[in-house]
């Protein structure tokens, strides 16, 4: 790869990584205002993470994959 490619490469995963950090705030919020009594426990707030990051994962990848030229 040459140095363009890895510069815009880096701005995806830059713009993918703003893009998660909204998100996350997002559902920071929401959970503060919303769901204060479901978030007692560690074992719900690590299934909540998990969720988000599937859930930003299987967007990700297809994205990915509908930019992707399959020969």
């Amino acid at each position: 790869p040459n140095v363009v490619t890895l510069v815009e490469r880096g701005k995806v995963i830059r713009r993918g990584l703003e893009v998660l950090r909204s998100g996350v705030e997002f559902f920071g919020i929401f959970l503060k205002e919303h769901m204060r009594c479901y978030a007692r426990s560690l074992e719900v707030l690590n299934t909540f993470a998990n969720l988000v990051g599937l859930a930003y994962s299987i967007q990700r990848f297809r994205a990915l994959r509908k930019r992707r030229v399959l020969h």
